[in-house]
């Protein structure tokens, strides 16, 4: 159910999107203003659809950390995809493991860690083999090759909804666990009654934008009042992920087509 639609300075009712998608290009054109007060260096890169462990954020925005890309490929090391090797990665940064600590890091089983996610570590090169490890079952030592670095400075997410901002503000909120900041993006037009709850919003850790129909402008009406993030393991891997689209040259994950209309294209060639 939609809430009251503005009016425009003559009166009459605001121009309003059609879609969602079409709120997209705005927002990944001003995603340099919303990076503007967190850490790092260099001009954002925009994806759309990335998927975290908690979500599917609309747009995301990252500064990388050029070294660190640089370093992953020198080793060979290519993107990690997967939840669990994630999780395992982030705990084997500050060193060898127990596999009953690793398990408990990945909220899986100990059988599971020795089975599935150490060898695919080995496989992958991150993990010394089975000879190097000492101990046996949960005791056994699980010690990192390669120490797993966070690839991004910052990761900024956004969802857009036209006027559903109730939504918006829940998935925004499971977001704040892979991002520095996270941000509800909506219709100028429909924004209201949203607008009057900007303040609680932030203080639950999630900004507020507005998107104009006509202009094209996307105001900041509020910021994060807290930092994001809360999960190290997620934020890596929505990097991790953003990661493998640039490297096979998509600009977004794997979504269907909306009312027969393609994501990129919606958003202007971003």
């Amino acid at each position: 159910m939609m809430h009251g639609r503005s009016v425009d300075d003559s009166g009459g009712p605001m121009a309003s999107f059609r879609w969602e998608m079409d709120m997209l290009g705005p927002i990944a054109g001003s995603v340099g203003v919303l990076m503007r007060h967190l850490p790092g260096r260099g001009s954002p890169d925009v994806r759309f659809e990335v998927a975290s462990a908690t979500g599917v954020p609309d747009v995301i925005a990252v500064r990388w950390h050029t070294g660190e890309l640089r370093r992953r490929q020198q080793l060979g090391l290519p993107p990690v995809l997967d939840v669990t090797r994630m999780r395992a990665l982030t705990a084997l940064s500050a060193g060898s493991l127990t596999s009953a600590a690793l398990a408990a890091a990945c909220g899986v089983s100990v059988s599971h860690v020795r089975r599935t996610v150490v060898p695919q570590l080995i496989d992958d090169g991150w993990v010394a083999g089975a000879r190097a490890h000492s101990g046996r079952g949960p005791g056994a030592l699980v010690r990192p090759l390669v120490r797993h670095r966070p690839l991004v400075g910052a990761v900024v997410t956004v969802e857009a909804k036209r006027s559903a901002w109730k939504q918006a503000f829940a998935q925004a909120r499971r977001h704040r666990a892979c991002s520095d900041a996270a941000y509800v993006a909506l219709d100028a037009a429909w924004a209201s009654v949203a607008v009057r709850f900007a303040d609680e919003m932030s203080a639950c850790g999630v900004g507020l934008l507005t998107v104009d129909a006509a202009s094209g402008r996307v105001r900041v009406v509020s910021r994060p009042a807290i930092r994001g993030a809360t999960r190290d393991a997620d934020r890596r891997l929505i990097a991790e992920r953003a990661w493998g689209l640039q490297l096979a040259g998509a600009r977004s994950g794997v979504v269907s087509p909306v009312f027969g209309r393609d994501l990129v294209a919606a958003a202007g060639g971003y």
